[in-house]
């Protein structure tokens, strides 16, 4: 399924909030060891520390199938994508994106989503970078373990700083739900099924009365089984009540 225009905005901007704050292991390393990159240098040896203690630097700063560790690994996947757009919309080699890559992906998003050939691959890694750049910040969605009532991906409640909000978010396709928002469309899909059901729930989905749908049983408009009536049936008596009232 092609990812909406929408989400990709969206999942971009974000990207580019939170590599700007993204902790950088190299000063939480270094302030963990309460030693800093020159006292290291001043320390003496045989050649001088450049990073990290056993070069983890040069692991940190890899960028793996997905994996951000650091904002210069987050820069090399943007601009390995930036050069590749630019190649295609320009057609010459030789021309490069000028200035920060995320910047210039998002300034050139909305041609990319009309000319790129693979931008679903670019969606897809896209989307990884953000839920790393999530869990770096303390941000992970809580599933909800309902359905979208759109795509039928898993339904999330984002974790913002300010908390979890309450309404329920599809990472698939983007669509956002209230809690009264997803009861009303439940609502409407039993309405739209011949589901056969109490009177009680009858009355609330339709919203009738129960002494309205007494009426329709005593007068044999609708047939009560087993204490169910069909909810179809009783939609559509509802409906041409309605109609034959209409001026």
């Amino acid at each position: 399924m092609a990812v909406s225009p929408i989400v990709v905005r969206s999942a971009l901007d974000e990207v580019i909030r939170l590599t700007a704050t993204l902790p950088d292991p190299h000063e939480s390393l270094l302030y963990v060891k309460a030693v800093p990159v020159d006292a290291m240098q001043r320390a003496g040896g045989s050649r001088p520390l450049d990073g990290l203690p056993f070069r983890l630097e040069a692991v940190l700063d890899d960028w793996d199938g997905g994996t951000p560790r650091t904002r210069a690994s987050i820069a090399s996947w943007a601009a390995t994508w930036a050069a590749s757009w630019c190649r295609w919309r320009h057609e010459d080699p030789g021309v490069r994106p000028d200035g920060d890559a995320l910047a210039w992906l998002a300034d050139n998003l909305e041609w990319a989503q009309e000319n790129w050939p693979a931008m679903d691959e670019f969606a897809e890694e896209l989307g990884e970078v953000r839920r790393r750049l999530r869990e770096a910040h303390g941000l992970d969605p809580i599933s909800s373990g309902r359905p979208c009532p759109v795509c039928d991906g898993t339904l999330v409640h984002e974790v913002t700083d300010d908390g979890v909000r309450p309404d329920y978010v599809c990472p698939r396709c983007g669509g956002v739900h209230t809690e009264q928002g997803l009861a009303k469309l439940a609502r409407l899909r039993l309405c739209s099924a011949d589901a056969n059901l109490t009177r009680r729930d009858v009355a609330r989905i339709l919203n009738v009365s129960a002494a309205r749908i007494r009426k329709w049983i005593h007068r044999g408009q609708i047939v009560e089984a087993d204490g169910r009536i069909s909810l179809a049936e009783a939609r559509r008596l509802r409906d041409a009540s309605s109609s034959a009232h209409r001026p």
